[in-house]
This record gives C-alpha cells, sequence and structure tokens, in this order.
C-alpha cells in the first residue's frame, strides 16, 4: 500500500567551490548576467521550476555527499557557507533537515602534510585519520549546524548521524576519507570497520523502530566503473556491516549516475560534480543533481544536468536504464518503515505487504498509536510535558463519565507529602461552560482535601481576566500550554502592543511606505525595495542579528514599528517584542533592559531563563528600537561599546533587529570592527543600510496623506516650484515636516508673496527638526545636553567651515572645533567635549557615509546656513565675507534676499558692482539682482574680470565695460549686451543664443565655437574678431562686417561658409567621427576612415591633416572616439577592429574574431567595453584593455552597434537620436535648428551617422 504523502530528498555533490568551480564566485563588480550565473542562482531557479511548474517537487531533505571545496581550503568553504544556507533558506528548511559529508577534496592536504611533518619532529607516528586534515571542513560543518543539538563531527567521532524526528528518518553519514591524505597512495575510498559498526549499531534501533533509513557516502560504492582512486576499497564490508539497516544509498563522487543495488531491497542512487568546471571532469559528462522521491513500495527520481548553452537545467537521460527519460521509477518493498509511512492496514507491512503476526505486530501497533496521540490528542501532549517536569510523578489518565470529561490523576511528592490532583487540557480555547465541567471534577477531590489545587491547561485564546480570577477563588490554575511548558504566554502582551502601534497617530500604519535598502551576503553587494518585507522573510526563515543602519529621518523607527505590528497581526510563529530604547534607563545588562520593557508594559513578573529559553529557540522577534539611545553620553570611540549589550541577545535561533543611526558611529568600519568575532559567530548575520525616499516614495507618500493620485500629485507640483524642497523631501522625517505645512503657504513662498518664503519655510523646517533632535536627547530627569542655540551655533560653523574650503565633508577633528565653539558653556554643562562633538555629529542636520566623513543632510541646508550668515552680517551694517569665497547658486541668492529684505541686498549688490571686487563678488552680485529682478541702469565695469561659466542670462548689462573679461562657456542667452565694450574679451563656447548685442563692440573677441543662434548684431563691430566655428544661424547681422572677421568653419546666416579640403587623392572617406564634445579635446578633431586602409586625424579649425593611422590591411569601415577622446577604435574590411591612442598614433591592440569584414564599431559609455559588428552577422562586445572578448550574439543582419545612455549596446533595426545635423565645421543636435530653419533640409547640410 502507497502512502500519499512521499519523502522527498534533493541530492547534490561535488560543488567543489574553489577556482574550476564551474560558476564561479560572487564578487562586487558583477555584471546583472554574471550575477545570475553563479550555482545558487542557476539551481534555485531550477528548483522553483520543478517545485512550480511541472512536477510539484518540494524537498523535504537536502544531503550533500561531500567535495564541498575543491582543496579543503577555509576560502572555499567560506563560499559554499552562505550557498548551502541561501539554498536551505530558499527551500524553507530547518538546518535539522540537511545532512553533510566530506569527500576526498574536503581535506587539506597541506595540513595533513604539515601534521606529518611535526610528528615526525617529534619522533612520533601519524595516527588515522589524521584529524588536523579536516580542521577547515569541521569549521565549516560547526558553523552551519552551530544550533542543531546531536549533529556532531569530532576529532573522536568523525561521521555523522542525522536524526530527523518529525519525518521518522535517520541518515548515516558515512565519512570514506578516513584514509585520504597528502600521499598519493592514500588517494582512495575507506570508510573502516570500526566506524562501520558504530552506525551498525545505531541503525538497528531505527530499524525496529520503523524508521526511513538512508545511507550517504562520497565515494563509489561499485568499484570498477572509474579510476579505482574514486571507489570505496570497503565497500564489501559497508554491505555486510550496514547494508542490513539501511533502505537506500546515495553518493556522489560519479559521473554516470545509473541505477544501481547494494543489495535486495537497498538501491544505491549517485549523482556527479553539480559544478565543476568541463576541463575537469570526464569527457561528454555534464553538471548534475538529481530529486528523489520515496514511497513504502518504489521511489521515483528526476535527474539534472546543466546544458551551459541553455543557461539552465535540463533533464540527463544518461540517468535511466534505457537512457532515454530523465524521470525514472523503480518498484522497491522497503522493509521496515512503519513509523515514516504509518500503514493504511495496522495487520500489514507497508512496504512489503506482508501479513504481521505476533509481538511484532502489537510494536508496531503501540508505535502506531504513540505516534497519532503524540500527534492528535492535546492530553497526551500535556501529559508528556507534566512526565518532562515532574519525572517522579504518577499519572494515571481517567475518564470521567459524569462530567465526560478525561483528565491526568497526577499524584506527586511534595516536600514530603503526597498530594493527588486532577489535570485536565482543552485543546481549544476555555469559556465558562468548560471551567465548569472541571469543577465539578476539582471539587471531588476537594471533598477529600480542602488543599488540593488543581490545573486545567488549554491551548487556545488567552482566557479572559474574569475567567482566570473566578478559577483562581476555586483553586485551580488556568494555565496557557505556552505556560505549561515553562514558557511565557505573550498573547496578552502583543495584542496591546499591536493594538497600541496600529492606533498610533504619530505613525499611522496608513502612511507607511516600503522602503529601500542595501546589503551585503558574502562578497556580493544586494538591494530591496521592500526592506519590511525581506527582514520579515528573513527572521521567518531562520535565526538572524539585523543591524539596520540609516542617517536621521529615514524611517527607523517607523519600520521596526511596522514590522512589530505585522509580525503581531498575521498569524506569523514569532512573537515581536518591540523595545524602544530611549524610553529606558542608560547602559545595563539585556536582563536588565528587557525586565525594564516588560515591567513599563504591565507585566508584573518576567521569567528572564524562559524568555531567553525562548529567544534562543526561535520563539520570539526582538525588534530593538534606537540602539544610538541606549547610551545617553557618549563618545565616537566608545559609540560601539553598547553593542555588545545586545549582541548578548543573538544565540542560538534567535531573531534580533537593531536599529540605529548611521551618525552613530564615526563610521561603518567602527560598526564592523565593533561586531568583529560575535557577529561572526551569527551565520544568519545582516547589515543594512536604509536609503532615502525616491520620487515614487514621496508621491505614494503623499498619495497615502492625501488620499488620491491627483492631490498628490498637485502637492508634488508645488514642491518642485519651490528649488531644492523635493531635495530635501527625499528624507522621510523632514517629508513628515514638510507635509504639515498648508498648502497657500507653500504657494506664497513658490510665487514670492506675503510672509512665507522659500528660506522661511526652511527655517520653520529646520527649526523644528533641532528643537525634535534636542527633545530627544533630553528625556524628563536627563542630565544636560547641547540647547537648540548650541546645536545652530555650531551647524552654522561647519557649515561656513565647508563653503570656504569648497570641502563636501568633516572628519570628526572638525566636528569636535564645532561644538567647543558652540559651547563655550561646556563647563557649565559638565559636557565633556568629546561627548558634546557625539551630539553634535549624531543629533543635528548632518549625515554621515560609510568613511566616516559629515555632511548636510542636503546641499540647500548648507547654503541656507550660509546664507542666513551672510544676511545677519549685511543687516548688521558689515559685509558678507562669505559671498567673496565661493559662487552662489539661484537658490541661496533667493535665501539672501529673504533673510536680509530687498532693499539691504539690492544696495549690497550695486556697491560691489561700481566698487573694487573679486570675480567670484561680482558674479554673485549680478545674480542676485537678476534674483531681484532690477535692471542695471549704470553701467558694469566688469572688466578684465574671470566670469567663466557664469550664468549671467537675461541680465540687462547695456554699456557694461567687458574689455578682456573672460567669458569661456558663459551663459548669455536673451542678455542685452547693447553698447557693451567686449574688446578682447574671450568667448569661446559662450551661448549667446537671442542675445542683444546691438552696436557692442567685439574687436579682437575670441568667439570660437560660441553659439549666436538668433543674436541681434546690428551695428556690431566685428573688427579680427574670432568665430571659427561660431554659430551664427538666424542671427541678424551687417554682411560686410563678417568679411572683417575669421569665419572659418563657422554656420553663418545664410549658410555660406569657409568649408574645409580634404585632398582628393585620399579617394572616397567610407567613415567619420568627431571627437567628444566635453573632455580635454573638445570636438577638436575628426578622425575618417577610407578606401586607401588608413584612419586620420584632422584638426577641425583648420582643416589639416595632424596624424595617419596605419596597419588595417583593408578599406576601414567604422571609426569611433572613446567617450574621453584619448582612444579611437577602427573596424574595417581586413576583418579587424584597432585601438589607437589618438595622442601619439600608436596602435593599443588589435581584437579578432570576426570572420568577415567589420563595419561598425561604439565605445559604451564609461570607456570600458567596446562593440563591434559585421558583415558576418555577429555582434561582439570587448573588453578592450585586455582584449578579452566576453560575448558573441550571432544572426545580426545589419552588423550595426550602438551604445545607450545607460550603458546597454543595441544593434540591428532603426537608431533612434543616432544622428546630427552637420553645417561647415559646426555640429548640430536633432532639433537645435528648428527656430532658425525651415522644415526642409537645407542643401548643403551634411548628415553623419555615429559609428558609421
Amino acid at each position: 500500500m502507497s502512502n500519499p504523502r512521499p519523502i522527498t530528498v534533493l541530492h547534490v555533490s561535488d560543488p567543489q567551490f574553489g577556482k574550476n568551480h564551474r560558476f564561479g564566485r560572487l564578487a562586487p563588480d558583477m555584471t546583472p548576467d554574471e550575477s545570475f550565473d553563479t550555482l545558487l542562482s542557476r539551481l534555485k531557479s531550477d528548483l522553483d521550476l520543478l517545485r512550480e511548474e511541472r512536477h510539484g517537487l518540494r524537498p523535504d531533505l537536502f544531503i550533500i555527499t561531500g567535495d564541498l571545496a575543491e582543496w579543503g581550503l577555509k576560502s572555499e568553504f567560506e563560499q559554499a557557507l552562505p550557498f548551502l544556507v541561501e539554498i536551505t533558506d530558499h527551500l524553507e528548511l530547518s538546518r535539522e533537515r540537511v545532512a553533510i559529508i566530506p569527500g576526498n577534496h574536503d581535506i587539506n592536504r597541506r595540513a595533513c602534510e604539515s601534521y606529518f611533518n611535526d610528528c615526525e619532529a617529534n619522533e612520533e607516528e601519524p595516527r588515522t585519520p589524521y584529524w588536523p586534515k579536516w580542521r577547515h571542513y569541521h569549521w565549516f560543518f560547526s558553523q552551519f549546524f552551530r544550533d542543531v543539538p546531536g549533529f556532531d563531527f569530532t576529532e573522536d567521532e568523525p561521521w555523522t548521524i542525522f536524526e530527523v524526528p518529525d519525518l521518522k528518518v535517520v541518515i548515516a553519514g558515512l565519512n570514506s576519507t578516513m584514509r585520504e591524505s597528502h600521499r598519493d597512495e592514500d588517494h582512495y575510498g575507506w570508510v573502516g570497520e570500526a566506524q562501520l559498526r558504530w552506525f551498525a549499531e545505531r541503525l538497528k534501533r531505527y530499524r525496529e523502530e520503523g524508521w526511513f533509513r538512508i545511507g550517504a557516502v562520497h565515494h563509489n560504492v561499485r568499484r570498477g566503473e572509474v579510476a579505482d582512486d574514486e571507489n570505496l576499497r570497503d565497500a564489501d564490508d559497508l554491505n555486510q556491516f550496514v547494508g542490513p539497516y539501511l533502505n537506500c544509498l546515495l553518493h556522489g563522487h560519479t559521473h554516470h549516475a545509473k541505477w544501481d543495488r547494494l543489495r535486495e531491497g537497498v538501491p544505491i542512487l549517485s549523482t556527479g560534480s553539480a559544478a565543476l568546471e568541463k576541463d575537469v571532469r570526464p569527457e561528454d559528462v555534464p553538471n548534475q543533481y538529481q530529486v528523489i522521491q520515496f514511497w513504502p513500495d518504489r521511489l521515483k527520481r528526476w535527474a539534472r544536468q546543466y546544458e551551459a548553452s541553455r543557461k539552465g537545467w535540463i533533464g540527463d537521460t544518461r540517468a535511466s536504464e534505457t537512457g532515454d527519460d530523465w524521470r525514472e521509477e523503480h518498484k522497491v518493498a522497503f522493509r521496515d518503515v512503519t513509523a515514516a509511512f504509518p500503514p493504511a492496514n495496522p495487520g500489514t507491512d507497508v512496504g512489503t505487504g506482508e501479513s504481521v503476526d505476533g509481538s511484532e505486530k502489537a510494536r508496531r501497533e503501540a508505535h502506531g498509536r504513540e505516534h497519532a496521540l503524540s500527534r492528535d490528542d492535546f492530553l497526551s501532549r500535556v501529559e508528556e510535558v507534566t512526565r518532562l517536569k515532574s519525572p517522579d510523578a504518577r499519572l494515571d489518565r481517567i475518564r470521567a463519565a459524569d462530567p465526560p470529561i478525561e483528565y491526568l490523576r497526577v499524584t506527586k511528592r511534595e516536600e514530603g507529602f503526597a498530594r493527588t490532583y486532577p489535570l485536565a487540557a482543552v485543546a481549544g480555547g476555555v469559556d465558562g461552560e468548560r471551567l465548569e465541567q472541571f469543577l465539578i471534577v476539582h471539587r471531588r477531590y476537594r471533598a477529600t482535601d480542602t488543599g488540593v489545587t488543581s490545573v486545567l491547561v488549554y491551548g487556545g485564546e488567552r482566557a479572559a481576566a474574569e475567567l482566570e480570577e473566578r478559577a483562581a477563588r476555586e483553586r485551580v490554575q488556568l494555565v496557557s500550554f505556552t505556560e505549561y511548558q515553562g514558557l511565557i504566554d505573550f498573547r496578552h502582551f502583543v495584542e496591546q502592543q499591536t493594538a497600541r502601534l496600529q492606533s498610533d497617530q504619530a505613525y499611522p500604519p496608513s502612511l507607511y511606505v516600503p522602503q529601500r535598502m542595501r546589503y551585503r551576503v558574502g562578497e556580493e553587494d544586494r538591494s530591496s525595495d521592500d526592506a519590511l518585507g525581506t527582514i520579515e522573510s528573513w527572521l521567518v526563515q531562520s535565526g538572524r542579528f539585523v543591524l539596520v543602519l540609516g542617517d536621521f529621518g529615514t524611517g527607523k523607527t517607523f519600520l521596526m514599528r511596522e514590522l512589530a505590528r505585522r509580525l503581531g497581526a498575521t498569524d506569523s510563529p514569532l512573537v515581536p517584542i518591540r523595545i524602544e530604547l530611549r524610553k529606558l534607563e542608560k547602559a545595563q545588562g539585556l536582563n536588565e533592559l528587557v525586565a525594564q520593557h516588560f515591567a513599563n508594559a504591565g507585566m508584573e513578573r518576567i521569567d528572564l531563563p524562559a524568555f531567553r529559553y525562548m529567544l534562543e529557540q526561535g520563539l520570539l522577534a526582538l525588534l530593538f528600537d534606537g540602539f544610538d539611545e541606549l547610551a545617553l553620553r557618549v563618545t565616537y570611540e566608545r559609540a560601539a561599546d553598547h553593542l555588545d549589550t545586545l549582541l548578548q541577545a543573538a544565540r542560538g535561533d534567535a531573531r534580533v533587529v537593531v536599529a540605529s543611526r548611521t551618525q552613530h558611529f564615526v563610521s561603518d568600519r567602527q560598526v564592523l570592527t565593533a561586531l568583529g568575532e560575535k557577529l561572526d559567530a551569527v551565520v544568519g548575520r545582516r547589515i543594512v543600510r536604509l536609503a532615502a525616499f525616491d520620487r515614487g516614495q514621496i508621491r505614494q507618500f503623499f498619495i497615502n496623506l492625501l488620499g488620491s493620485a491627483q492631490q498628490a500629485d498637485d502637492r508634488m507640483s508645488l514642491l518642485d516650484d519651490i528649488k531644492d524642497l523635493a531635495g530635501l523631501s527625499a528624507n522621510p522625517r523632514m517629508l513628515a515636516f514638510i507635509s504639515t505645512l498648508e498648502p497657500e503657504d507653500l504657494q506664497k513662498a513658490r510665487d514670492a508673496e506675503g510672509e512665507i518664503t522659500a528660506a522661511r519655510l526652511y527655517e520653520l523646517i529646520l527649526t523644528k527638526w533641532l528643537k525634535y533632535e534636542f527633545e530627544r536627547q533630553s528625556p524628563p530627569g536627563a542630565v544636560p545636553v547641547l540647547s537648540e542655540d548650541d546645536r545652530w551655533a555650531a551647524v552654522t560653523q561647519i557649515a561656513l567651515h565647508l563653503w570656504e574650503r569648497t570641502e563636501a565633508g568633516v572628519a570628526v577633528g572638525d566636528l569636535t572645533q564645532a561644538a567647543a565653539f558652540a559651547a563655550e558653556r561646556l563647563a557649565d554643562l559638565k559636557l565633556d567635549v568629546d561627548v558634546a562633538t557625539h551630539q553634535v555629529g549624531s543629533g543635528t542636520l548632518l549625515v554621515r557615509d560609510e568613511n566616516g566623513n559629515f555632511s548636510f543632510l542636503h546641499q540647500s541646508i548648507l547654503e541656507w546656513l550660509v546664507a542666513r550668515k551672510s544676511a545677519d552680517q549685511l543687516l548688521a551694517g558689515g559685509s558678507a565675507t562669505a559671498l567673496r569665497a565661493r559662487s552662489i547658486s539661484t537658490l541661496m541668492a533667493d535665501f539672501l534676499r529673504d533673510l536680509a529684505g530687498h532693499a539691504v541686498t539690492s544696495n549690497w549688490a550695486r556697491q560691489v558692482l561700481a566698487g573694487e571686487a573679486s570675480d567670484v563678488e561680482k558674479r554673485n552680485a549680478l545674480l542676485v539682482l537678476e534674483r531681484l529682478e532690477e535692471e542695471i541702469h549704470e553701467p558694469v565695469d566688469l572688466a578684465d574680470k574671470t566670469l567663466a561659466g557664469a550664468d549671467l542670462s537675461k541680465q540687462d548689462l547695456s554699456g557694461a565695460r567687458l574689455t578682456g573679461a573672460d567669458l569661456t562657456n558663459a551663459l548669455l542667452v536673451d542678455t542685452i549686451l547693447n553698447h557693451a565694450d567686449l574688446s578682447d574679451a574671450v568667448l569661446r563656447d559662450a551661448d549667446l543664443t537671442r542675445a542683444k548685442l546691438h552696436k557692442a563692440s567685439l574687436r579682437r573677441a575670441d568667439l570660437a565655437g560660441a553659439r549666436l543662434l538668433g543674436a541681434d548684431l546690428t551695428g556690431v563691430t566685428l573688427e579680427s574678431a574670432n568665430l571659427r566655428r561660431a554659430k551664427l544661424i538666424g542671427a541678424v547681422v551687417d554682411r560686410e562686417e563678417l568679411y572683417s572677421a575669421d569665419t572659418y568653419g563657422a554656420a553663418l546666416p545664410d549658410h555660406a561658409a569657409v568649408l574645409p579640403w580634404l585632398d582628393s587623392a585620399l579617394g572616397p572617406l567610407a567613415s567619420v567621427a568627431w571627437s567628444p564634445s566635453k573632455g580635454k579635446l573638445d570636438g577638436q578633431l575628426l578622425a575618417s576612415g577610407g578606401d586607401d586602409n588608413t584612419v586620420r586625424l584632422w584638426e577641425v579649425e583648420s582643416g589639416r591633416e595632424l596624424r595617419r593611422l596605419e596597419g588595417h590591411s583593408g578599406s576601414v569601415q567604422s571609426v569611433a572616439f572613446s567617450p574621453d577622446g584619448q582612444r579611437l577604435a577602427s573596424g574595417g574590411h581586413d576583418d579587424t577592429v584597432r585601438l589607437w591612442e589618438v595622442e601619439s598614433g600608436r596602435e593599443l591592440r588589435r581584437l579578432e574574431g570576426h570572420s568577415s569584414w567589420v563595419l561598425s564599431v561604439a565605445f559604451s559609455p564609461d570607456g570600458q567595453r567596446l562593440a563591434s559588428g559585421g558583415r558576418d552577422n555577429t555582434v561582439r562586445l570587448w573588453e578592450w584593455q585586455s582584449g578579452e572578448m566576453l560575448i558573441a550574439l550571432g544572426h545580426v543582419a545589419d552588423g550595426w552597434v550602438a551604445f545607450t545612455a545607460s550603458g546597454r549596446y543595441r544593434f540591428g533595426g532603426e537608431v533612434s537620436g543616432q544622428f546630427w545635423h552637420s553645417i561647415a565645421l559646426c555640429r548640430f543636435e536633432l532639433g537645435e535648428l528648428d527656430p532658425y530653419l525651415p522644415l526642409r533640409m537645407a542643401e548643403d547640410e551634411v548628415i553623419i551617422r555615429r559609428g558609421s
């Protein structure tokens, strides 16, 4: 008879993590494709396929038959450990469902040789089995099974018996490497008689009890299939001693995986290497693994092999007897397996179908009853606990007729007296009726013993308080099953905690937005868009210690509250206990913190040993919110000291989450150093970083808050209109502050009307923030801390420091100076300067990066602080020194205007422009007047000033004196420059689109490459001006005046231009490429390739040939510059791609692989990779520095390639946006000329295709 529920086993062997590992190892610089090509990813994907889409296979057991490493190195086992952890978690298996045995590659030959040498030095004989050879395997085994009692691998017994009680399965983990050493003559499989007899003695009991018995060994059991050193030499002994007690035998170390038998009724099932490279596997042998299902009368297996060309696993038909199917089923009468497969007919053997008589039948029936009772009878479970609690007590099961109730009569000795009392059990919740029935029984006992106290154990919902009081009055203990086991019943606590979190107005669950986070697993950087869901799944799967780091306001508290609420509101197997550390007394041990928390929650007493037991057994999820609150007075040097307090909780199968501000620690290195070896001992450890909100998350917050997408979009639009306010909203707490602002106030700030301005909004938000930080660090009864004014002074000092030095961040030393400057009364506060430094770094407006550098949450905060300081100086009649240090932004100009007032700000700007001032200060003054929307009536003197890159758009600079000024790359769009003197000024690549230069002087001015599209140049003087490659399309200019300027290569209003002349002897040109418009070359070079087999470099302005690159033996069909312009790629009819150094013309590398003409080449945006397309209908991707071809794609008909802005290459079909317009020697992007040209294309306009 078959049981409908089979036992399913995943069998993997020989992954051999190391240099010959087929799938490589994870690394931070992997591409997305490479990160998917790992044994972990490929195996998980295939197992999901077998489970979900095809066969419903869900493994109950995971067995690995050796060779996890290649040379027994610790680094190899460090790769294997996360693989096993992740696969086990993915299969949702506990560690008790995994069996691991060593293979010959798991021994460390160097360690073994060292042991032999030590023995020789000590004049001793080496003792088999040479224990040091398993040093690193033992470390790996201990790490994986650290919390599983009974799974051992010791020096005295280097083998393991894996007992799985809930399945009634036992796995004999045989070690066949007992004689392996570093010596070649010892390279074979051997178990040994001592080990075999040890297993035989123990397996005998499991056979008698009807468990399913699996043997697992590494080496081939059938000799002669492969080289003898791969075989088990004492296989006959294995069959003799252990064979009678096994139901099946699994092994690895083979490559054919054929069906075989050890003896009648004991099949041998083997599999080959899961991950070795092809070169180190026998010829034509794939990577393999198998899934096996066992019923009492048959087995079925699914053999899988890896097919590299398909990037996935397929069926392995060579495993079947016929060789034509990867699935096979065999009839096998498994004997003595009644516990694993309880028989439908109690008088029949479940495997053989034979009749079972006499004592054997009675034994099996008794076992069946015991199995059923332990599974279904709640009173039996209570009875079992009672026997454990009171081993000397006598228990009699009594079935009363009136009332009809079954209970235990307990007789035990207490302090010299024998007491008898009834103990009943109610599987569900207890109510008044159930209690009343038991009271009838209780009163009978009380009639003869007035001191009797009876016990009623229930397993359902928590009993009502009134019911507990009524029972107590009758001297009946009403106890939940959890409490009766000696554990703590947290149901009432969790209900109250969940209700508080559900109704919390400060953190309403309806406003929660899923958060993003980054974390690392081994060497792999990972991320999640649902931090809450990911952490919750980690906790449910297995023991974890998760440290959640985030800058202030990134939503750590909201995350922890939602985690506790969700675990409490669902049918989670975990009891969530959220401990808010800021509300507790500081610097206590774990027991004290827990006891104080439960006391505050109204639990009168707490059994701390029971609490620690439940925690270590994985029954609780301990959530510590605000680790940075644990120690009130702390320095950066000691910031991690108190982490040890919470690490005390990370033992056994504990589930612990700790949230802390990133700024609490001076650097990520300090966190890792503090965790050190303590956290290394926790297999499931994770350190995660919460990320700021992106735009989608901000929008979702407003949808949650306002109730509709339309209202959310309106509010988002309003924030966008107030410069950088949307940037501040990336911080969740800042977003919460901003959301409290009235829309009317936001509109006024946007329109610069009324009292509410952008500067005033920032002041309100930052004041609220620092007030929160002060109150957070100074709860009632706390010692004095830095005041709000102290914090304002400190952050202002830091802002000025960063502004004047143009630095991105400051180190801890700079924070110390700021703290001392801000709080000269530190002595009055009795506050150490290092403690004050920590309060500035962790309790103001600063964030910390991974290297320990502190900066402001957003650049706009720094600018507001500097603007406020400058405004105070101007209002006091002084000078604003910060405005001389660097150029200000438009937002900072608005801040200055709003904080100092219109009149004061205007007066300062005009004084600067009229007098002697630095280039930076004059540029800032111009910007301020623009933001004030004031015209400059008096002429401005900016002669010889450096204004390169300045934005002077839309300003009125009529009559300005700009002689000799450097305006390189300046923005002068719509700027009024009528009658201005720009003689000898440098305006190279400046943008003067639609500028008004009526009667301006441009004598000897350098406007090479400048944009003058649509400009008014009437009456302008252009004597000796340089207009090379200048763009004058649409400009109004006197034609005669142009003759006095150098217009070589310029795009003139009537398109008449002097074009460069290339020697016709060159022959037809097949391709051209312009050097990048940004960078060292700045669009100054043109490369060409043609039928003369050469690549030529031309100077754009002069048309002069600079360099000739020779090497191709056929026509050059494509040329392309690298993004930095330092290298040039070419491809041609000689089927090669060549890399050239632009500056020297030297050939750097030749890339060969195409079997026909190369028609197109293109660099990736980062310049690291090169794509080529050819007439052989392939596209190839190269790492040009090494010459390695990364990938070749076939069946690409067109043969051209291009890269998108994201760096992904494209090929074939139409390419949008891959063209430009060229007039003379001026390049125009698509659409740039639309306002100035008719829709039809001009006759002398040339279209050049990139990479053609």
